[in-house]
């Protein structure tokens, strides 16, 4: 069964890095692209907006052996087999014994949010850097100012193993198309995780996976049916778990980082700050966006499932942005 086409968005240094790679299996490029490969049996093309696109039987194989982190979506959850879980809607409660032990954790940031990327994270605390954690301050970053949460981040990263993926507006949009918000969720949150377990050494024992609660775990583990790798083993799912667990705390730091920054660099090729949650302001900027760059703005910056969109395209058309 062939994988869905991989689309990825490159910067001009990535696409360089590309072509040059790429430069002895070039054919000739069609109209709105600027390079194109046949490559181990698949079709390679960059096009001139730079968003790169791999077609072919392992497209996402491909993406990972040039270097490309992708999420392997297999197909919508439709196989209704039991789960082997039997953690409960209200979750698994952690112990201060699990807390403490060498824990994966992870947890995601910018799903609430009409514009900017959604983020997922994953670290590995062991149990020896717990005491340089807690002195760095490391808690739950709800309950961080975002100052601190951009200066933290680079320690973390430092620091500990982890795993990031960020879900860009425009591939978020086309993928909102087959999966609800939820199974995107599931579906990045076992990808960091199952990547972060690879790259770990013999040497660092993962007693616990702790994934902070946004589905009770059968749902959890259902909408991962079909994907070709699952992570099941150790795994408990819980509500709150940035505040039980140091390891699901940093995750939600370096996801946080990650989404801030995304309003940053989304909104530069618009010269406009793009704000943060889903308020009336919210709207206020999309319309200017709107007004000015039409829906692919907006495509390329938010996501178009939220309400803001026709609230947004409303004021624009009726009122005029403010």
């Amino acid at each position: 069964m062939s994988d869905k086409p991989v689309v990825l968005k490159l910067s001009a240094e990535q696409a360089h890095q590309l072509m040059n790679k790429l430069k002895n299996f070039a054919v000739e490029p069609i109209a709105h692209t600027q390079f194109r490969a046949k490559y181990q049996n698949h079709t390679i093309t960059l096009y001139n907006s730079l968003k790169l696109m791999i077609q072919g039987q392992k497209a996402n194989q491909i993406a990972n052996d040039l270097g490309f982190k992708t999420i392997a979506i297999d197909g919508p959850s439709k196989n209704t087999s039991k789960s082997t879980s039997k953690n409960s809607s209200k979750g698994t409660n952690v112990s201060p014994l699990v807390a403490k032990s060498n824990t994966i954790g992870s947890d995601e940031n910018g799903n609430g949010s009409y514009f900017g990327s959604l983020t997922v994270c994953a670290t590995y605390v062991s149990q020896d850097v717990i005491s340089r954690l807690q002195q760095l301050g490391v808690k739950d970053s709800k309950m961080l100012t975002d100052s601190k949460i951009l200066s933290l981040s680079p320690i973390l990263k430092d620091l500990l193993p982890y795993e990031l993926y960020e879900l860009v507006p425009e591939r978020y949009n086309a993928l909102q198309k087959q999966y609800n918000q939820h199974q995107l969720k599931a579906i990045i949150h076992n990808f960091v995780i199952t990547e972060l377990l690879d790259r770990l050494s013999a040497s660092n024992h993962v007693d616990h996976i702790i994934i902070d609660q946004f589905e009770p775990a059968a749902n959890y583990f259902k909408h991962l049916n079909g994907q070709t790798r699952i992570t099941r083993k150790n795994v408990i799912i819980t509500p709150k778990a940035e505040s039980k667990s140091l390891a699901v705390a940093a995750a939600s730091i370096i996801a946080r980082s990650a989404f801030l920054k995304s309003l940053s660099t989304l909104g530069k090729p618009y010269d406009i700050q793009l704000p943060s949650g889903a308020s009336h302001k919210s709207d206020v900027v999309a319309a200017n966006i709107y007004q000015k760059f039409g829906l692919e703005g907006l495509e390329q910056t938010a996501k178009l499932h939220f309400a803001n969109t026709n609230k947004a395209i409303a004021l624009a058309t009726t009122k005029g942005a403010h």
